[in-house]
């Protein structure tokens, strides 16, 4: 294994904005083998993001990232539990408010649509905003 690709957070540049570089996230063996892949996109989505480049970066030059551990666990909050207690809230008020509970059941439907709208709203509010920082440059 190449010591330059120990770090599991890398990415491509695609391009330079003023004193920024665009980076595209590369989708590594861990992406690959985790069974919620389908959630965050995988191989289907590639996370783009806005890094404040003090490298003297060009287009095509592969970079490794860190990610703060605050961003990573902030979004597996939002991703993985927003929605169950969005469920379980909204049943919970149907049943508080005296639905049936084949009716707080689909209420409690409508609180996950909620959820996914919220998780759409905080992802465009929150994309330039997450503690994202370029390490270092990979040679190739």
């Amino acid at each position: 294994m190449n010591p330059d690709e120990k770090n599991e957070d890398t990415g491509i540049v695609k391009e330079i904005i003023g004193d920024c570089a665009v980076v595209e996230l590369l989708v590594n063996s861990s992406c690959e083998s985790c069974a919620m892949h389908g959630l965050c996109g995988g191989a289907k989505k590639v996370p783009i993001h806005k890094i404040k480049n003090d490298f003297n970066l060009k287009p095509g030059d592969k970079v490794e990232l860190e990610i703060s551990a605050g961003t990573k666990v902030f979004s597996s909050v939002i991703l993985f539990l927003l929605p169950i207690v969005s469920m379980l809230l909204f049943y919970a008020i149907a049943k508080a408010v005296g639905f049936s509970e084949d009716v707080s059941i689909i209420v409690s439907f409508a609180g996950l649509l909620a959820s996914g709208i919220a998780i759409r709203y905080i992802d465009k509010a929150y994309q330039n905003k997450l503690n994202i920082n370029i390490v270092r440059k990979i040679s190739e």
